[in-house]
């Protein structure tokens, strides 16, 4: 009897090590479509969930609370150049509530809200309790970076260095010259320097989607030494209805992985 348990344990070893081997995952781990951004989101609480957190499965609940933000990323499926991302910002005076509801994009649904437009423009806008845009949500195309350390420093490559510049309105400077290059390697361009930002630049744009933001924002922060950003401010005087557009944007600063530099270097952007 032992030996025959023994011998159905090492099968079912065998087998999960077949899946894995050719890439054949298991039905649960398939419906694991969506990443929450946790640096980036804030009071959110996630239920019925079936996969391991950060990931988000079909028939996952999130409750998101008032003035609370949601914010996932499409799940890796190899080497995709580009990857999409909502953000979900609530509004309402009461906690609302999304689904997970499609294995395809835009992936999530408002639930028991009054009134959706059904992410017209690439926007959800859902009213509630007689107040019109509770819950907003935008999604949009984010290029895919990968970090890579050198002996001296990070370095980062990106499938959007070679598309060229981003669009002109983006303004960049950079103080502590050479500090972005490899060790021994002539300092970035400017050009260089815009491809390896422009997935922030998205991010600040799918946050000015979301928001309708008309008012540019420049922002000043400094990289330190473990590329962790620090010091952030921001150089211009936001009205109100642009202070959401800026704690989302200076959230996506904090969250972007930068190249580890030898002492810290001061960056200006206009978003």
């Amino acid at each position: 009897m032992c030996s025959v348990t023994l011998s159905r344990g090492i099968k079912k070893i065998v087998f999960l090590i077949y899946l894995v081997m050719f890439g054949i995952a298991p039905a649960h781990a398939a419906n694991c479509v969506i990443d929450q951004l946790p640096n980036k989101s804030q009071g959110i609480t996630v239920k019925q969930n079936d996969c391991e957190l950060p990931a988000l499965g079909v028939g996952a609940l999130l409750e998101i609370k008032p003035s609370g933000r949601l914010w996932v990323r499409a799940a890796s499926r190899g080497q995709e150049e580009n990857s999409f991302e909502v953000i979900c910002q609530n509004r309402h005076s009461q906690a609302v509530q999304m689904s997970v509801a499609s294995m395809i994009s835009p992936w999530l649904a408002a639930v028991e809200m009054s009134a959706c437009n059904n992410w017209a423009g690439g926007r959800l806008v859902c009213d509630q309790g007689g107040q019109k845009g509770a819950l907003v949500c935008a999604i949009a195309a984010i290029s895919r970076t990968v970090a890579t350390p050198s002996d001296e420093m990070g370095e980062r490559t990106t499938s959007a260095a070679d598309a060229g510049m981003m669009e002109s309105t983006t303004s960049v400077k950079m103080r502590s010259v050479g500090l972005l290059g490899r060790a021994g390697k002539q300092t970035p361009t400017e050009q260089e320097l815009v491809a390896l930002l422009q997935p922030l630049q998205q991010q600040a744009g799918l946050c000015r989607q979301l928001f309708q933001a008309q008012q540019p924002l420049n922002v000043e922060w400094i990289i330190d030494i473990d590329g962790s950003a620090q010091d952030i401010v921001l150089q211009n005087t936001l009205t109100a209805k642009d202070r959401d557009f800026a704690e989302c944007v200076i959230s996506a600063i904090k969250d972007f992985t930068y190249p580890v530099l030898p002492r810290p270097t001061t960056l200006t952007q206009r978003f």
